[in-house]
């Protein structure tokens, strides 16, 4: 940007420095045209949501809005429409400290290890963070509703089906990887390791399961053979071995059906030891070793969903053994005693302090030695082609919604008298009242003069960006809520910007996109959740990522509030 100024004798211009430019401000169409009220929200037939003609809980609805900029599918006059590839990966188990998942996109190896007091949301952003910040074919973005790291490829169209991907875990983990995706016959499955006879094999061809449990004598390539055989009693796919590269090559018998037949592979655990807790899932309760004994067998007690206590066998291990050095590693934990049976191969859990009514869940599993295991293989996972019915950017939420400091608000719109601005910090009020010559500036300036009265919270003005910006005087200022607000009918605007945002309840968008024939008219679809609270008067806001110079940015940006009818759902 340059700055010219013209004087009597000439005109200055300015060096030219960088600008950023937000990629989208999202705004909401009200009825009124004033962006507050009922909004411009309507049922799937394109009727409008009412207090006569309601939505309910679960129904799918639009609402139409603006300034969405960039959303996952930008779209150019005349192009054809394309979609970035897509992909998932689901985080399971459980989240004990020093635990990792590696996601792998085109090689590359993006892994996060817990730590103390980690969640599977945490691994679910550890994630995304890491793949976000290094990964140069790929997005991600977190679900942390599914446990789902969602991945899309940065280049649109089929160019990203290319793109391959995998999950992983250690052997022994408590956390889980898969990947969300489906290979299709015709496809192959290649083993790989070396086979058990504690391990089954198992192929899957749309439900129909194929299963084989090795002998002493099998090698790989008897498996091979011997699942082929079976395989081949399907009346749809047929298969062949190809016994020098240890695969099972799958083919449809009538290519000219064009079936879609799904396959998986997958192979258990060579778990030679075995745990039993009974019936038990609660402590006081009893675990129980059976089985045999190797070396790299790994045995995982946990303890309130929480705390993993891991013991690995070594050379010359016995199951009574084993039992003790349970015992002893469970009793370092602040809640729990054990005690070793060694007459009944058992581990008996006690809580320290009964007294206390702590209510602490334990489960036990057992794993095979690394050095052993067998692996079935399907092709590289791929990216999936792009579809219309996914948006990563653009979220709603039904309710209130409310940043912390630090943060900013936003004035916009036209200010003309007797409108009200509320900005209210952990239920401090402070509104300023607009009178005749107010302008946005002004009302930036007035309410931050108010909002600088609390004793915890500073405003400054700033007015060339028409935002008041919120910081903290003292350590209670860190992390205090604050929501904003304008009278009704008013023609100002307030938007809310933060590190941290906290919701009402968020609605999941199906789609967002502009408006086929129409020029920066945005569609988003969306489901009313189903244990959404009837209201007359649900508000509605959409959120965004802040991107400035083409790059996302830790920033939330919040649309004006609008608001909607729901009723209950009719009695069935």
């Amino acid at each position: 940007m340059v700055i010219e100024q013209r004087t009597p004798t000439e005109t200055v211009v300015s060096a030219a420095v960088p600008v950023a430019l937000a990629n989208g401000a999202p705004g909401i169409f009200s009825r009124s045209g004033t962006g507050e009220g009922a909004g411009v929200v309507v049922h799937s037939d394109f009727s409008p949501v009412t207090e006569g003609s309601p939505a309910i809980p679960g129904e799918a609805l639009i609402v139409f809005a603006t300034g969405l900029g960039t959303v996952d599918q930008p779209v150019l006059n005349g192009a054809g429409a394309q979609f970035g590839a897509s992909g998932s990966v689901t985080i399971g188990g459980i989240a004990g400290t020093g635990q990792t998942a590696t996601i792998t996109v085109n090689g590359l190896d993006h892994s996060y290890t817990t730590v103390e007091e980690d969640t599977l949301d945490d691994v679910v952003d550890g994630l995304t963070d890491l793949i976000n910040e290094n990964d140069p074919n790929v997005t991600a973005s977190a679900d942390t509703l599914d446990s789902n790291v969602n991945l899309r490829a940065r280049v649109f169209g089929d160019e990203g089906t290319n793109i391959t991907y995998g999950a992983s875990v250690p052997l022994g983990s408590t956390l889980t990887a898969d990947v969300d995706a489906q290979e299709v016959v015709p496809g192959s499955v290649t083993l790989g390791g070396i086979p058990t006879p504690e391990q089954t094999v198992t192929i899957t061809l749309s439900g129909t399961v194929f299963s084989y449990t090795p002998v002493a004598e099998d090698t790989l390539e008897t498996i091979v053979l011997r699942l082929t055989e079976s395989i081949n009693f399907d009346p749809n796919v047929f298969a062949t071995a190809d016994l020098g590269a240890f695969t099972i090559n799958l083919h449809l018998r009538n290519p000219d059906d064009a079936l879609n037949i799904i396959y998986t592979a997958s192979v258990t655990s060579a778990t030679l030891l075995t745990v039993d807790t009974g019936s038990a899932t609660q402590v006081p309760g009893t675990i129980t070793i059976g089985g045999a004994v190797e070396p790299d067998n790994i045995v995982n007690i946990v303890l309130g969903n929480t705390t993993v206590i891991s013991y690995t066998t070594v050379a010359g291990d016995t199951l009574e053994t084993v039992v003790s050095k349970l015992a002893e590693l469970v009793n370092n934990d602040p809640n729990v005693s054990a005690t070793a049976d060694l007459a009944n191969l058992a581990v008996n859990l006690q809580l320290r302090n009964p007294d206390e009514g702590l209510n602490i869940s334990f489960s036990a599993t057992a794993t095979g030695p690394g050095g052993i295991t067998m692996t079935a293989f399907t092709p590289s996972d791929h990216l999936a082609p792009g579809v219309a019915n996914v948006i990563n950017n653009v979220s709603v939420t039904l309710g209130d919604i409310a940043g912390t400091v630090p943060g900013d608000v936003f004035i916009g719109g036209t200010a003309g008298p007797d409108q009200t601005v509320t900005v209210t910090l952990s239920g401090t009020v402070y509104s300023y009242t607009t009178v005749e010559g107010d302008t946005p500036e002004t009302v930036v300036t007035r309410l931050a003069g108010l909002i600088n009265n609390d004793p915890n919270v500073s405003a400054t003005a700033d007015t060339a960006n028409l935002r008041i910006v919120l910081g903290a005087k003292n350590d209670l200022g860190t992390n205090v809520s604050f929501t904003a607000s304008v009278s009704e009918g008013a023609t100002l605007t307030v938007l809310l910007q933060s590190l941290n945002i906290t919701f009402g309840s968020p609605a999941l968008v199906t789609f967002a996109g502009l408006v086929k024939g129409a020029v920066g008219l945005y569609q988003v679809n969306f489901l009313v959740p189903d244990s959404i609270t009837p209201d007359p008067n649900t508000r509605l806001t959409l959120t965004q990522n802040l991107i400035i110079f083409g790059s996302v940015t830790q920033f939330d940006i919040i649309s004006n509030a609008v608001q909607f009818a729901i009723a209950e759902a009719p009695a069935e």
